[in-house]
């Protein structure tokens, strides 16, 4: 047997859950305003949830903050760390695409190509190496703490 309730309406009884009030025929007849902003709250904070490990922390950084360490043929990049469960996944993101700084970074956010980093990847003009990219490793996997 269904509990009755208050038409928020009209305030006659009743059932809890019916679509339509048999007495006024208000749709929702038990459904308050209140509850509706806690429901919307709720699913609001559920969805923030979700989604907050595809909202990377990220940081823009230039060429003029490190000299002959730069590693990049573009002057800004940003790097930016997506966590995935337990794994940090740093990223540099050089004109408008995304290259993991590791390979499982890569397989998930950036080219699913390790090698694709390399047309972006400066050279050394003293040793002929890439530049190191442990700095700005580093620095990608400090934004996800």
């Amino acid at each position: 047997m269904s509990k009755l309730v208050e038409c928020k309406t009209c305030k006659k009884e009743v059932a809890k859950g019916a679509k339509v009030c048999p007495h006024c025929g208000q749709k929702n007849p038990t459904i308050k305003t209140k509850d509706m902003l806690i429901g919307f709250a709720v699913l609001t904070a559920i969805v923030t949830y979700m989604i907050m490990p595809d909202l990377p922390n990220s940081k823009e950084i230039n060429k003029s903050d490190y000299a002959n360490k730069w590693a990049f043929t573009s002057d800004t990049v940003t790097l930016k760390c997506y966590k995935d469960n337990d794994i940090n996944s740093p990223v540099v993101i050089v004109d408008g695409k995304k290259y993991g700084l590791t390979g499982f970074a890569d397989n998930l956010h950036g080219q699913s190509d390790i090698n694709a980093i390399n047309a972006v990847w400066l050279k050394d003009k003293s040793t002929g190496a890439n530049v190191d990219l442990g700095t700005f490793t580093k620095e990608a996997l400090e934004l996800c703490k």
